[in-house]
Formats: C-alpha cells, structure tokens, sequence
C-alpha cells in the first residue's frame, strides 16, 4: 500500500502550533495631543495645557516616548499614554499666578496679581471707571475683590463693564 503525503494535514499541524495574536502596539501618531497637568502646591491649583505632539514624538511607544520625553524634562511623571493622547502631570513648588485682586483707584479699576507672599503686584489698567457702578460694588472694588483664574477675572470686568 503507497502512503499519499497530505500537504493539507501537515500545513495544519503546523497552524496548530502556531499561537495566533492579535498584538498593537501603541504609538503616537502626528495627531496626538500632549495634556500637561501643573500643580501649584502653594495655591492647589491645577492648570492643563493641551499641545500638539512635537514632530520627533511621533510613531514612539510609551517606553520611547518616555525614554526621550523625560530626559529633558524629569519633573513630569506620566499618567496616561495613548495615539489619541498623552496626559503629563508636573508638581510646581509655587503658587499658579492667576490670583488677582481688583481694585478702585480715583475712580478707575485696576488689576493687581497676587504674588506667592501674598503682596500685590500691579497688573493692568482695565479702562473702566466706577461711574456707573453700585455703592456696594464700589465699597467693595475700595477693598479689593479677589478673582482666582483668567476666566473669574475676565467674567468680574464683564460684569462692571456692563
């Protein structure tokens, strides 16, 4: 009796001990954004910035990124890695420098940052008078109103602009 080879059972044989996967690895691409989260530790603020990827980041997997990314920048630790987006946070020993304090000057508001030692720090002149304002919003602009952040600030001025 003549044995017939079967390429059909030998090709299975070997699929069998091949162990398939479905591996991806992750890497950035020329649209992923950079998320930076700094902690001001003397305010507990958090401020996040968004950036595109810098071109020598792009097609990195985490451990090259890592690898390139934090040699030149050791104060940030990595949160969270992704081809959509990285997510970087920085502790900073200071205080964010978006405390403000807006006050009236013979009859004008004016803008002062509130430095880390809490002294105020002239800022801008914001061209709006204390004319048309209440004798509450006067007495207290006489003070000093406190505004933590660009958007309390710019919405404090909309209101006395309006």
């Amino acid at each position: 009796m003549a044995l017939v080879d079967d390429e059909c059972v030998e090709e299975a044989k070997e699929y069998e001990k091949t162990i398939l996967t479905n591996v991806q690895e992750n890497k950035t691409i020329p649209n992923t954004v950079i998320i930076t989260k700094k902690y001001y530790e003397k305010c507990g603020h958090t401020i996040k910035e968004t950036n595109e990827i810098d071109d020598k980041y792009v097609n990195l997997t985490q451990e090259e990124f890592s690898k390139q990314y934090f040699s030149n920048n050791p104060q940030f630790k990595l949160e969270s890695f992704s081809p959509q987006e990285i997510v970087i946070t920085e502790n900073i020993n200071a205080s964010c420098g978006k405390h403000y304090l807006v006050k009236e000057n013979d009859g004008k508001i004016f803008v002062y940052k509130i430095d880390d030692s809490n002294k105020e720090i002239f800022f801008k002149d914001t061209g709006l008078t204390t004319e048309y304002l209440t004798d509450e919003d006067i007495n207290n602009l006489k003070t000093g109103i406190r505004a933590n952040g660009d958007d309390e600030l710019n919405s404090l001025l909309e209101n006395f602009a309006s």
